[in-house]
């Protein structure tokens, strides 16, 4: 039995509907799944946003571009008075508003201070909890999000600005983001030695047998991380000499994702030691200069928010990494056993990969496994509640590219007869389940409460 034909069909992924039926599954959920319909009701309409941190993302657009700023308060207020600055299912109702305070040097959350199920008549906030500092009151509610995706879609959308489907027209734009990825990190598996068709296959596989399918119709940052990532590993994987414009803009795609989550700057440290132990200095400046600028930048934003360049919207807090490293396994609507199992063979093909393409391979497996580790090692490993490991999503789909050596591994006979007949169950059973993460957008969301404490 011959590998990968024996699985999946080759004449389609090398013919040339398979892009646009590849993007058409990635953006039909936008369409057709999910809010306002019913948890297992399809709907034909543009996207809505529904809860979690979604509501608060478009907070922070409206208020820079109406307000040109990001003291949320008013903007907040309106939401709750039944303006649209929280999307259609925040409107009139109560929510907890992601918002820090940094007071005496010490940061407090929104929720620390205000009863979000406590509203004030007119909807002009809420009632303070007993024992809150008065200082409160005079501070500015800044976001406890980062900042980078709001600037983007704000800057994106502008010409939009005033109108009704802001919402609709943001979420589409994370869903266009991601097809970028997918077609991306096709071309990445080509530099780890693919062939064009299993490329492509690997491509559809990593985005449609994992969370990436369901978070590419979400407005949080994960969806672009991941697509941020894509592309700073294939312009430098795929630069030559004298092509230091492709280190410029990879350094660039991650000095962006720094904005939108800090601790995105680790999967730039594999790259720079990279350069720097090659000696190739002008590629090392261009890929530094635009880092260094956005890592200044966010330094300086810190600072003009909170007063301290270490003032950051959500501080460190240190969760149990071996409870985590037990629960990306077990937790139910966490697993990854359930939401991306093709990662299960994924994993055994690494030896196989690293072999045979040492140091492109290393090199993304050296940008992907810090950043997973800091994140196993939050507080929220886990990403509260919602669908899979959120927080794991701009890295996860990057471990499929060891699939790249499955075909050889096929051939060498170096798959156990088990292993041979698991791999079609696991990759139609990730796909399955993806499936209805998207189909049934809300039943499947998952809350780690139940099974590990959270605070």
């Amino acid at each position: 039995m011959r590998f990968p034909s024996s699985i999946l069909p080759l004449r389609w992924l090398a013919g040339r509907w398979f892009w646009p039926t590849l993007w058409a599954l990635l953006l039909a959920p936008h369409f057709f799944c999910g809010p306002p319909a019913a948890d297992f009701e399809l709907r034909c309409g543009l996207p809505r946003i529904t809860s979690g941190d979604e509501p608060d993302y478009l907070i922070a657009v409206h208020s820079l571009q109406r307000d040109g700023d990001l003291d949320l308060k008013n903007n907040y207020d309106a939401a709750q008075r039944g303006g649209s600055d929280g999307g259609g299912t925040l409107a009139g109702r109560t929510h907890l508003r992601h918002v820090t305070y940094w007071i005496g040097g010490v940061h407090v959350p929104w929720f620390r201070v205000f009863d979000d199920d406590r509203p004030l008549p007119g909807g002009a906030g809420y009632e303070k909890r007993p024992g809150a500092p008065a200082a409160v009151e005079r501070l500015p509610e800044y976001p406890s999000h980062p900042a980078g995706l709001a600037l983007v879609l704000a800057t994106a959308l502008w010409p939009w600005r005033d109108s009704a489907r802001l919402e609709s027209y943001a979420l589409l734009l994370t869903g266009l983001v991601t097809c970028a990825a997918a077609w991306g990190f096709s071309r990445l598996a080509r530099l780890l030695g693919a062939d064009a068709p299993w490329a492509r296959a690997l491509a559809a596989l990593a985005f449609l047998g994992t969370p990436a399918w369901h978070y590419g119709r979400t407005l949080v940052s994960e969806p672009w991380l991941l697509a941020l990532a894509v592309l700073a590993l294939h312009a430098a994987l795929g630069a030559r000499r004298g092509q230091s414009w492709r280190f410029a803009v990879g350094g660039a795609a991650l000095g962006l994702g720094v904005w939108m989550k800090p601790p995105f700057a680790l999967v730039a440290g594999p790259l720079l030691g990279w350069l720097a132990w090659s000696r190739r200095w002008r590629d090392l400046a261009a890929f530094a200069a635009p880092l260094a600028v956005a890592c200044v930048g966010l330094l300086a934003y810190d600072t003009m928010l909170w007063g301290s360049p270490w003032h950051t919207p959500q501080p460190w807090r240190g969760g149990h990494p071996l409870v985590a490293l037990l629960g990306v396994w077990i937790i139910p609507g966490k697993s990854l056993c359930f939401c991306a199992p093709i990662l299960l063979p994924a994993a055994l093909a690494w030896p196989r990969l690293l072999r045979a393409q040492p140091a492109p391979a290393r090199l993304v497996l050296a940008a992907v496994l810090p950043y997973a580790a800091l994140m196993l090692a939050w507080e929220e490993w886990h990403g509260g509640y919602g669908y899979g490991l959120r927080l794991l999503l701009p890295v996860l789909p990057l471990l499929l590219l060891a699939g790249v050596a499955w075909p050889a591994l096929w051939r060498e006979g170096g798959l156990r007869p088990g292993t041979r007949c698991a791999l079609p169950a696991l990759i139609a059973v990730s796909l399955l389940v993806n499936l209805a993460a998207v189909v049934c957008y809300g039943p499947l969301w998952a809350d780690p409460g139940r099974w590990i404490q959270l605070r």
